[in-house]
């Protein structure tokens, strides 16, 4: 059995996601109306990561990927979901109805952040890995170059930078630093 996931942030890039869900297979590009894009989640490294929260009139591109049911528990320990303490960490969202490319909409899971508001920019390899699965998906020239405009920090010494560099191999980015130069 599969489910339908949303990804809007770095799980977009195909390499990262299967890293955490092997089956994972991309069904198409999707929109999530009537929200918006932002890095309001701060994570427990104090760094920005995305977020996705209501805003009428809005839109938010993505990808949606079919993924095994049984590598759901690996998604939400990836998204910090086990973590019910932890103020900082995403919420699975069930029945979160986007729009594919072709017109028709698709019930899917997404992860949103359980308390946003602070606004830490994201470190640079995590912003690469957005750009990088924004331009593997084909989103649009607007939205790859307002993420580009995004103001990040640099940090080698954060737990997730090695398989953020990694995935950003894997996705043939050897020198990914390009990602984050602006037109």
């Amino acid at each position: 059995m599969k489910f339908f996931y949303f990804a809007y942030g770095s799980n977009l890039l195909g390499e990262r996601l299967k890293a955490r869900c092997p089956s994972a297979e991309l069904v198409g590009r999707a929109i999530a109306n009537n929200h918006r894009f932002d890095f309001s989640k701060s994570s427990i490294d104090l760094s920005g990561k995305c977020n996705i929260r209501k805003r009428p009139g809005s839109v938010v591109a993505g990808a949606v990927y079919a993924i095994d049911e049984a590598e759901q528990p690996h998604l939400d320990r990836a998204e910090g979901t086990h973590r019910t303490t932890d103020p900082v960490r995403y919420e699975r969202h069930h029945d979160f109805i986007v729009s594919l490319e072709n017109g028709s909409t698709v019930n899917t899971r997404t992860y949103q952040a359980a308390t946003p508001e602070r606004f830490d920019p994201p470190y640079d390899w995590y912003l690469a890995l957005v750009i990088a699965g924004a331009i593997q998906n084909n989103l649009s020239s607007q939205h790859i170059a307002g993420l580009r405009q995004t103001r990040f920090r640099r940090d080698r010494e954060a737990p997730g930078f090695g398989a953020a560099v990694d995935a950003l191999k894997a996705a043939g980015y050897n020198k990914w630093e390009h990602l984050l130069e602006r037109d």
